[in-house]
Order: structure tokens, then C-alpha cells, then sequence
């Protein structure tokens, strides 16, 4: 499959490289003329064991490309992915213009396809979307939550637990499977809302799990001292 991947940060460096390596026809898309630049020569801008060392070897095989929004002059493929950033607005909610701005640009470039989000939205975000996309478009789209942790994203993505994907399409959900053929994982399949309340679970899971931690450690530090 044909695959653009909007957004090069660190979740989108992660998912064009492991799709590449996959053996789909992947084209890495960002608006940062320097992280364009740096991907290219096979550097990210982070450390994570692995990565570069993949990446290499994808752009070597010609299955991974990188362009600037503005090098852009085919169709984006089969699949768009979105992993742009999720900012925090001043009053606390979360900031959707981010990604907003890459379905807009993404629409411009082809009227049809699977628009496959995997950045972190709130949940009702992708109701909302569909039904807009559907409107002015033949998009489908599908939630597509990632759980990838930092350290270990490649050796996450390619032995997860469990691919949880949530859409309304049957065509769309049957597409985005074939993106994960031959992975040993079960298939999650659920409406669009609640794969994005799975995504939220997740995190509100592993803050607390690393708060528990952190509280463990502060207590164990003030006995030791105590005692000294």
C-alpha cells in the first residue's frame, strides 16, 4: 500500500519507518525544512535504540521517502496518516489546529482514501471529523490509537498487544488491517469513539502507574533518611 505520513515527530517517525520497513511505499511529510533535511540523511531528532539504524536501511530500499508539503505533486496513497502534535490551549482543552491544518492540506491533495489518525485526540473528535470529511470528500476515517513507549517504540510497534482500530467503515477497518498484515496481535475493532477512549485510558493508566512509582520512591528516600 501507498502510505503518506503527515507529521515527523516522534510518533510519525516511528510509523513511516516500521511501515517502510513493512514493505509499504511510504512518503514521510512535514512542514520543518530542517527535519525533512535531517530525515534524509537518516537522523532523528531524538534518541531511540534502533531508528536510525532502521531508517537507513528503508531509504536505502527505496521504500521511504521524505518531502517538504511543498515538494508535494503526487497522490498522498491509500493511506493518510496523521501524527502531528496535539497542543494545550490557555484554557486547558486541548488544541486540535494542528491537526486540523493536515486533514485540510491532506483534502486539498486527493478527495479519497483512508484518513488513519494516530495522534491524541479527545474522544467525539473523530465523529466530528467523519462526518465533515464525508461531506466534502470519499475519505473514510479510522482511529488508530498508538501505545508506543519511549525507549522502546520500535520493538512496540512491531510485537504490540493488541491494534486497536475504531471506524464506522467496514472497508476502511479491512483496509488499515492489511497495513499490520502478518503482525502476531489480536485485532481490537471498535467504533471511532471508543478506540479514541481506549487511547485515554491507556495514558490515564500509565500516569498513574508512574505516580504510584514516584510516590513509592519518595516515601522509600524519606524512611532512608530518617534512619541514617
Amino acid at each position: 500500500m501507498k502510505v503518506s505520513v503527515i507529521g515527523l515527530g516522534y510518533v510519525g517517525s516511528v510509523a513511516a519507518t516500521a511501515l517502510a520497513k513493512s514493505g509499504h511505499d511510504v512518503i514521510g511529510i512535514d512542514i520543518d525544512t530542517d527535519k525533512i533535511n535531517s530525515h534524509r540523511e537518516g537522523v532523528v531528532p531524538f534518541y531511540e535504540p534502533g531508528l536510525p539504524e532502521l531508517l537507513s536501511s528503508t531509504l536505502r530500499s527505496g521504500n521511504l521517502r521524505f518531502l517538504h508539503t511543498t515538494e508535494i505533486s503526487e497522490p498522498l496513497g491509500d493511506v493518510v496518516l496523521i501524527a502531528t502534535g496535539t497542543l494545550t490551549a490557555e484554557d486547558g482543552s486541548v488544541d486540535l489546529s494542528n491537526v486540523q491544518k493536515a486533514i485540510s492540506w491532506a483534502r486539498q491533495k486527493q478527495t479519497r482514501g483512508i484518513l488513519l489518525m494516530k495522534s491524541t485526540v479527545p474522544p467525539g473528535t473523530g465523529v466530528m471529523i467523519g462526518k465533515q470529511i464525508r461531506l466534502e470528500s470519499d475519505f473514510e476515517y479510522v482511529s488508530n490509537p498508538e501505545f508506543l513507549r519511549e525507549g522502546q517504540a520500535v520493538h512496540d510497534w512491531f510485537n504490540p498487544d493488541r491494534i486497536v482500530i475504531g471506524s464506522e467503515s467496514s472497508e476502511a477497518i479491512k483496509g488499515i488491517k492489511s497495513l499490520y498484515n502478518g503482525f502476531d496481535a489480536p485485532f481490537l475493532i471498535t467504533n471511532t469513539t471508543s478506540a479514541e477512549m481506549i487511547k485515554y485510558a491507556s495514558n490515564a493508566m500509565l500516569a498513574t502507574r508512574v505516580f504510584i512509582y514516584e510516590r513509592n520512591c519518595f516515601v522509600l528516600r524519606s524512611s532512608w533518611r530518617q534512619h541514617r
